[in-house]
């Protein structure tokens, strides 16, 4: 996260150098938001109700997939 916290924002400043960096580090980037500057990580719940941050695709794996139908969030 170093590389990231380096990086300074400015209204103008595109998020790719973030959404790099953080993907450069190994965290999952869910999507961007270049109006309000944000960078979205997927997430998943593992049994325990402990967050872990995952690709989508990993889910399953790293949280034991959706307990109903109701957990499942697309965008």
């Amino acid at each position: 996260m170093t590389s990231v916290r380096n990086q300074q924002p400015s209204s103008d400043k595109s998020l790719d150098p973030f959404v790099e960096a953080l993907e450069s580090a190994g965290y999952p980037v869910f999507s961007t938001d270049n109006l309000f500057k944000q960078i979205l990580l997927s997430a998943c719940a593992s049994e325990d109700g402990k967050w872990i941050l995952a690709d989508a695709s990993e889910f399953s794996a790293k949280c034991g997939g959706p307990r109903n139908s109701n957990d499942v969030v697309s965008q």
